[in-house]
C-alpha cells in the first residue's frame, strides 16, 4: 500500500481522539420493519434507518446520531446515499421532533452524497460531517438553524456552495475549513461578516475561516483570535501581516500554508496553541515583535519566553542539521513535524516530547534522546522513513502508542534498565519491519525484563550491549607538520589524539595544527568527518562503535571497512579508491562514493539496509540493486552501466541512470517509482506499466520512435526530447505541467493530436511546452500557428528552445502554418505579403542570411537601420532557414 495512504489512516487514528462520540446503548437485534429499537436515552428506526437520541422528554425532542453496529447488522455502519431528515419520528406512540445532528453523526460517510435539512432543525453538532468526501449537495443553513458545531463540515471538499442564514447564532472552529465551497451570507445577520474571504465572528472577535485561494492577507486591526484550522490549506498564502491586539492563534491554525515563507508575531499574543504551523514547508523566518511576554525566537526556534518549551522549528530553513537550545524542557505537538532536517540534536535538559513532534521527518537519520527525558508523545517518530537509529536514554518512563509506526528503524538502544510503558492500544507502537528485522539493544542484565514486558515482548531480537568499546583510527597526510586540517569526532567519553595539537570537542568542526603527518584517534568514537584533507590512508581497526564516517575529497586509494559492524553512512566520494568492499557493513544504510573513476564494480549483496546510494561518476558497468531491499534513492549517472538489476524494491522512489550506455531498463518490481531521469541512454523502448504512481520522466537523448505514458497519469513533467518520436499522446494524463518534446520527428497531423490532448490547465498555474528547437538542424517537429493556439487556449505557454536561450527557458513561439504567417513572437518576425514574398522584421543593423536546409546560400542582404526586409523566393518550395544576427528560424514555404 502505499505512503500516501496510510497517512491518510494515521490521520483519521488521530482525529478519533479528539472526536466527542455520542454514545449509544446496545439495541435488540432485530425487530420488524417499521417498529424501533430503544435504550433508555436512543432509538433506532428500522423504517428510516436512522437511530435518533432523546434530548428532552418534556419537549418531545430528539437529535439524530451515529448508528451502531447492532442497527445495521453488518451492513455499512456510516449513512450512505442521499438522506433526508424527517421533521418528525415516532417511537413508543410518541411523536419527537428532530431537532439537531448530533456530533460526528455523519462523521467519515465516504459515500453520502446529499442531505436535505428539515424544517425544525436548530443545530448542527461538532464533527457532523467531518470528511464526507462524497457530499455534493449544496449547504443552507437556514430556516431555524442557529448553531454549527466545531469541525462540522471539515474536509467536505466536494460541497459546491454554502448559505450562511441571518438566523445564525453560532459558528465554532474549524466548522468550515478545508472546504473550498464559495460562501454567502443572508443580508441581515448581526453576528457573523463576510468580507474580503475572511468569515469572522463579531461577537468573539474570532476570524472562523479565510478563502483558500488567498495569496495575501492583513488581519483585521478588531481581531483578538485566529481560531483554529482558520487558514488550513491557503497553500497560495505568501504574506501575511498579524495585527497588534491579536491574543490567540488557535490549533493548527496555519495548516498546510505552504507558500507562507515568514510571519511575525505581535506583541500582544499571549497563546499560540500547538501545531500552529503543521506542513509550512516554505516557512524558514519566525520573528517575534518587541514587548512581547509570552514568546521569543532563537535560531529559528518559537520558544515560550522562558525557554522551556519548543512551540515550533522553521521548517523551511535550508538547514540539514540543528541543535535545540539548552535549557528546553518541552518539545511541543508538530514541533518538527515535516522539517527534513537529516540531524537534530537535544539538549539534556530535556524532559517531554509530545505528540507528532517528528512526524514525516523522513530525512532524520539519526536521533538520540538524552536521560533527562521521562515521556514520548504519540506519533513522535511516525513516518520517519529515512530514522534508522534511536538512542532512548535512562530517563524513559512512558512512550504512548503509534509512536513509531511506518518508521523501519533497524536499531533501537534504550539506556533504562526497567522497561518503561508503552502504550499499545488500538494499533502497535512499532513498525512491524522493525519488530521483525530491527534489533533492540538494551543494557547489560535486562534482556530478560524486556523481553517480557508487554511493550517490547514482539521484537524478535533482543541484544544486550556495552558501549565502552576502544576504537582505534590512523590517518595520513599529505600535508606538512604545521599546516592546519579539519576534523569533527563525535565520541563518548574520553577521547585520546596524537599529531594534533588539541582534542576536538565532540561533535564540533574543530581546526587543528598537525603536529605528525599521521593522526592517531583512540576513544568510542561515533562519527569521523574528515573530509578535504589531503589523506592519502585511512586506517579504521577495531572501530566497533564508529556509526558515521566521510572521507570524501582525499587522495585516499584503499578503504578496510571490515570491522566497522555498525557503520551506517559512508562517504567516500572524490577519492582515488579502486575498489570498495562493504560486505561486513550490515547496518549500512547510506553509501556515497561517487567520482572515483577506479571502481568499476560494487556488491551490495550484503547490503538490504541501504536507504541512498550514490556512485555517480565512477566505471560501473554493471549494476544489482536487487539485495537493497530498504534502497528509496540511486544516483549512478555518469557511469559506463549496460544493465541494471532493480529486483523488488517496494521503497525505491528515485533513480538517476542517465549518461550510461543501457540499452534496455526494466522497471518491474518498483511500483513505488516517483522520478526516473534515464535520459543521454540507448534505450529504444520504456514499459512505464509497473510504475503507476511516477511523477517526473526524463527521457531525453535516447532512440525512442515512440512512448506510451498513459500507465503513468499523475506524471507532473515529461522530457522526452531529442529522440526520434512520431508521436505523442497525452490524453490520459490529467496533471503535467512541463513537456519538452523538441528535437522529434512529430509532423503536422502527429502535433495536432499531442496539443489536443494536452490537459487544461487551471489560470493560476504556469505550464511549460518546449515544443521545437529551431536552431537544431535535426529538427523534424511541425508545429503549426494553428497547434499553438489549441495549447496557448489550454493554457500552456509554446516556446522554442534556441540552444537554451535565456538559461534553457526558451522563448515564446509562434508556429507555422501555410503561408507562414508569425513564426516568433518577441525578437523575429516573419510574414508572407505574396506568393513567394517574405516580409521579415527583426532587430536593426543585423546582417540576413537565408539557406535552404541542405545549407545553401539563398539569399543575403546587409544591414538594414530599420530592422526590416523583402525576399522574394518566388520559385523556393520547402523548409528554409532565416538567419538574422544571433537568431535562427525554420520556415517552411508551401
Amino acid at each position: 500500500m502505499r505512503k500516501t495512504i496510510t497517512l491518510i489512516l494515521l490521520v483519521a487514528l488521530f482525529a478519533t481522539t479528539r472526536l466527542s462520540m455520542v454514545s449509544a446503548n446496545t439495541a435488540k437485534p432485530f425487530s420488524r420493519k417499521g417498529e424501533t429499537q430503544t435504550t433508555s436515552k436512543s432509538f433506532y428506526d428500522t423504517s428510516l434507518k436512522m437511530r435518533f437520541k432523546i434530548l428532552d422528554e418534556d419537549n418531545a425532542t430528539v437529535a439524530i446520531t451515529s448508528r451502531t453496529q447492532e442497527d445495521v447488522m453488518g451492513n455499512e455502519l456510516a449513512y450512505t446515499g442521499e438522506v433526508t431528515l424527517p421533521n418528525t419520528v415516532e417511537h413508543e406512540g410518541k411523536t419527537y421532533t428532530l431537532v439537531a445532528i448530533g456530533d460526528s453523526t455523519f462523521y467519515n460517510a465516504k459515500e453520502l452524497k446529499s442531505i436535505t435539512f428539515n424544517e425544525a432543525l436548530t443545530s448542527i453538532g461538532n464533527f457532523a460531517f467531518n470528511n464526507c468526501p462524497a457530499l455534493t449537495s449544496e449547504i443552507k443553513l437556514q430556516g431555524k438553524i442557529t448553531s454549527i458545531g466545531y469541525k462540522a463540515f471539515y474536509s467536505c471538499n466536494k460541497i459546491p456552495s454554502l448559505t450562511i442564514g441571518k438566523q445564525v447564532e453560532e459558528i465554532k472552529d474549524g466548522a468550515f475549513s478545508r472546504m473550498y465551497a464559495p460562501v454567502t451570507m443572508e443580508e441581515g445577520n448581526m453576528r457573523f461578516t463576510l468580507a474580503n474571504g475572511i468569515l469572522t465572528d463579531t461577537k468573539e472577535s474570532r476570524i472562523i475561516a479565510v478563502n483558500y485561494k488567498t495569496t495575501s492577507l492583513v488581519i483585521p486591526n478588531e481581531t483578538k483570535r485566529i481560531g483554529d484550522y482558520a487558514l488550513e490549506n491557503c497553500s497560495k498564502l505568501s504574506t501575511i501581516t498579524l495585527n497588534e491586539g491579536l491574543e490567540t492563534i488557535g490549533y493548527r491554525a496555519f495548516n498546510y500554508c505552504k507558500s507562507l515563507s515568514s510571519i511575525k508575531i505581535p506583541s500582544s499574543v499571549t497563546a499560540i496553541a500547538r501545531n500552529v504551523f503543521y506542513n509550512c514547508k516554505g516557512l524558514a523566518s519566525i520573528s517575534v515583535a518587541e514587548g512581547n511576554a509570552k514568546y521569543k525566537v532563537e535560531n529559528n526556534y518559537l520558544l515560550s519566553r522562558d525557554g522551556k518549551s519548543v512551540v515550533f522549528y522553521a521548517i523551511g530553513s535550508k538547514a540539514t542539521s540543528s541543535e535545540v537550545p539548552e535549557g528546553v524542557e518541552v518539545l511541543q505537538e508538530g514541533a518538527f513535524s515535516a522539517s527534513t532536517l537529516s540531524t537534530i540534536t537535544l539538549p539534556s535538559s530535556l524532559k517531554e516530547i509530545e505528540e507528532a513532534v517528528f512526524l514525516q521527518c523522513r530525512k532524520l537519520e539519526s536521533i538520540e534522546i538524552p536521560d533527562h527525558t521521562e515521556k514520548i508523545g504519540r506519533a513522535t517518530f511516525a513516518f520517519c522513513s529515512g530514522l534508522k537509529k534511536i538512542t532512548i536514554g535512562s530517563g524513559i518512563k512512558n512512550i504512548d502508542r503509534i509512536c513509531f509506526v511506518y518508521t523501519p528503524f533497524t536499531e533501537l538502544y534504550i539506556k533504562a534498565t526497567t522497561p518503561p510503558e508503552v502504550n499499545q492500544r488500538l494499533s502497535s507502537c512499532f513498525a512491524k519491519k522493525s519488530l521483525d528485522e530491527g534489533i533492540l539493544y538494551v543494557p547489560s542484565g535486562c534482556k530478560e525484563s524486556y523481553a517480557e514486558s508487554e511493550g517490547f515482548k514482539d521484537f524478535k531480537t533482543i541484544k544486550e550491549y556495552n558501549l565502552k568499546s576502544d576504537s582505534g583510527i590512523k590517518l595520513k597526510t599529505n600535508k606538512a607538520v604545521g599546516d592546519k586540517i579539519k576534523l569533527t569526532v563525535k565520541y563518548d567519553g574520553e577521547l585520546t589524539i596524537n599529531g594534533l595539537d588539541v582534542v576536538p570537542q565532540s561533535n564540533v568542526e574543530t581546526e587543528c595544527t598537525l603536529t605528525a603527518q599521521e593522526i592517531a584517534i583512540k576513544g568510542n568514537v561515533l562519527e569521523l568527518h574528515c573530509a578535504g584533507n589531503e589523506l592519502t590512508e585511512l586506517s579504521l581497526m577495531g572501530c566497533n562503535t564508529l556509526e558515521t564516517l566521510d572521507c570524501s575529497t582525499n587522495q585516499i586509494a584503499s578503504l578496510d571497512l571490515k570491522e566497522l559492524p555498525n557503520l551506517s553512512i559512508l562517504l567516500c566520494s572524490e577519492n582515488s579508491l579502486n575498489t570498495l568492499d562493504t560486505s561486513k557493513n550490515l547496518k549500512l544504510a547510506k553509501l556515497w562514493c561517487s567520482k572515483n573513476s577506479g571502481i568499476k564494480s560494487l556488491d551490495l549483496t550484503k547490503n538490504s539496509e541501504l536507504i541512498a546510494l550514490w556512485c555517480y561518476g565512477c566505471s560501473l558497468q554493471t549494476l544489482d540493486l536487487s539485495p537493497c531491499t530498504s534502497l528509496t534513492g540511486v544516483d549512478c549517472y555518469s557511469n559506463q552501466l549496460s544493465s541494471i538489476n532493480f529486483g523488488k524494491l517496494d521503497y525505491l522512489t528515485r533513480i538517476n541512470c542517465s549518461n550510461n550506455q543501457l540499452e534496455t531498463l526494466n522497471l518491474s518490481g518498483i511500483a513505488n517509482l516517483d522520478e526516473l531521469n534515464c535520459s543521454k541512454n540507448k534505450l529504444t523502448s520504456l514499459n512505464l506499466a509497473p510504475v503507476p504512481y511516477l511523477t517526473s520522466l526524463n527521457c531525453a537523448s535516447n532512440q525512442f520512435t515512440s512512448l506510451d505514458i498513459s500507465p503513468v497519469p499523475n506524471l507532473a513533467s515529461l522530457y522526452c526530447q531529442q529522440n526520434q518520436l512520431e508521436a505523442l499522446n497525452l490524453s490520459k494524463n490529467k496533471v503535467l505541467e512541463v513537456l519538452y518534446c523538441y528535437e522529434n520527428r512529430i509532423a503536422e497531423k502527429a502535433m495536432g493530436d499531442l496539443v489536443s490532448s494536452l490537459r487544461k490547465v487551471p489560470q493560476d498555474h504556469y505550464e511549460n511546452l518546449m515544443i521545437i528547437n529551431t536552431s537544431a538542424s535535426e529538427e523534424k517537429n511541425y508545429p503549426t500557428a494553428a497547434h499553438i493556439a489549441i495549447a496557448k487556449e489550454k493554457g500552456w505557454t509554446p516556446k522554442d528552445f534556441q540552444n537554451g536561450i535565456d538559461d534553457g527557458n526558451g522563448i515564446p513561439f509562434g508556429g507555422y502554418n501555410a503561408t507562414t504567417k508569425v513564426l516568433q513572437e518577441d525578437t523575429l518576425r516573419i510574414y508572407s505579403t505574396s506568393e513567394g514574398t517574405l516580409l521579415i522584421e527583426g532587430k536593426p543593423m543585423q546582417e540576413l542570411l537565408i539557406f535552404s536546409l541542405e545549407g545553401e546560400l539563398l539569399f543575403q542582404a546587409a544591414p538594414s537601420s530599420s530592422g526590416r526586409y523583402t525576399v522574394s523566393l518566388p520559385l523556393h518550395t520547402g523548409t528554409i532557414i532565416v538567419a538574422l544576427g544571433n537568431y535562427r528560424q525554420k520556415v517552411v514555404l508551401k
